[in-house]
């Protein structure tokens, strides 16, 4: 099966978001910020409604910048500075792995050097480490038979 396509910047989001949900400095953050908002209305019950409101907004933004904003940002920004990473690639999926040929780089990968399959709303993720990821956009395919075919060949070729 041989597929072409770009990694647009909704696909790079959309998988730094599936990789990196969770993890124990996420859910920090998360205390913290829940923390910070039950001490600020509990300033405010007491009687300080200036310096509780004060922290319940401080923390209620914090929590907005950390959880959606920020990811957002930083996958905006990696992906401007290697957009050549990104661009246009020819991939083909056989018996013996994949291969995929861009302007930059020719990259042949066997199937047993996949750690993990990972099937996102928009996207197959094949892991290779936790932190190395392939991206195969659903859309490269052209109707959902051949998504079906696709699905079948990776999901037999790499664990799950």
């Amino acid at each position: 099966m041989q597929l072409q396509y770009e990694i647009t910047p909704a696909d790079h989001l959309e998988m730094i978001k599936a990789v990196r949900v969770g993890g124990t400095a996420r859910i920090l953050r998360v205390c913290i910020d829940v923390l910070g908002m039950a001490l600020g209305i509990f300033i405010y019950i007491c009687g300080d409604r200036v310096t509780g409101l004060f922290f319940i907004l401080f923390f209620l933004l914090l929590a907005i910048v950390s959880l959606s904003l920020l990811p957002w940002w930083i996958a905006r920004r990696r992906y401007r500075r290697n957009a050549r990473l990104f661009s246009l690639r020819t991939v083909t999926l056989d018996d013996n792995g994949l291969t995929s040929d861009s302007k930059i780089a020719h990259t042949e990968i066997k199937w047993e050097n996949f750690e993990r399959l990972r099937e996102t709303k928009n996207l197959f993720l094949l892991h290779q480490t936790k932190d190395c990821v392939g991206i195969i956009p659903k859309r490269a395919v052209a109707n959902q038979e051949d998504l079906a075919k696709l699905r079948s060949l990776l999901q037999s070729k790499v664990r799950s």
